[in-house]
């Protein structure tokens, strides 16, 4: 027997001209034999105000804020398993109606949440909530403007310093 998807916690839609198309991280659920189900991404459309879902693509993990890529390629889910932070690399799928499927799994910090992606410098940026740095993924290493294929991604770390104060006036 199947399991029951647990509530969405974040959405977010492709920017390409496939802007119906959306994306949810889910929580995990638990299943009739109350077995917790990992978190994971759905895939799904909205037509003449119904949900339609596409795919479901399980990360293993607790799941936080998911993102899409610039060029609607790939969603970007943050997980923790295990005690240590991943980032699962998704391929979207080609068309709306496309499964997806996993393209990559990146090592992230503790606590791997938020996923940010930037359009301009085609970075990704990881907060981890059990960590103190960021994790920044340069997605096109080569530079030449475009999303490069996840294998070459290149990854690094920005440590958040301790003990900054700041000025309130």
């Amino acid at each position: 027997e199947g399991s029951t998807l647990s509530s969405a916690h974040h959405i977010t839609r492709s920017p390409t001209e496939r802007e119906k198309v959306y994306f949810a991280s889910m929580e995990g659920s638990f299943n009739s034999s109350g077995v917790l189900e990992p978190g994971g991404v759905l895939k799904f459309l909205v037509v003449d105000e119904e949900l339609v879902v596409v795919d479901y693509q399980p990360t293993r993990g607790a799941v936080h804020h998911l993102d899409v890529t610039s060029d609607g390629e790939y969603v970007l889910q943050g997980t923790t398993e295990g005690g240590t932070g991943k980032l699962y690399v998704l391929n979207s799928g080609a068309d709306a109606y496309d499964p997806m499927s996993v393209e990559e799994i990146i090592d992230a910090g503790k606590g791997a949440g938020h996923v940010f992606t930037s359009d301009v410098r085609q970075l990704a940026i990881v907060t981890n909530h059990d960590d103190t740095f960021l994790t920044i993924i340069d997605m096109d290493w080569d530079d030449d403007g475009n999303i490069d294929t996840p294998d070459t991604w290149a990854n690094t770390t920005a440590w958040i310093p301790r003990g900054i104060t700041y000025d309130e006036s």
